[in-house]
């Protein structure tokens, strides 16, 4: 895979998370629940990618993926408090 490939999947998974945060008609809990999917699916990925690519760096991947567990904690916050 390329940089290029990964930097797709990245912003797929940062899309996905936002989409569902701004998605109206649910709750804040299903949303979560949403988010929390996609970022276990982060973590796996960045996990499992590591085999790809020997200029593969987890933590640039992951990094360019925070934004989704930012979202995931606004959400966490917004049901279940501080």
């Amino acid at each position: 895979m390329t940089r290029k490939d990964y930097q797709l999947i990245a912003e797929c998974i940062n899309k996905s998370a936002e989409f569902y945060y701004n998605l109206e008609g649910i709750n804040t809990e299903s949303k979560f629940d949403y988010v929390h999917g996609i970022v276990s699916l982060r973590n796996r990925l960045a996990f499992e990618l590591i085999g790809t690519n020997p200029n593969y760096d987890r933590a640039r991947f992951e990094e360019a993926t925070f934004r989704a567990c930012e979202i995931e904690n606004l959400l966490y916050n917004e049901n279940w408090g501080e």
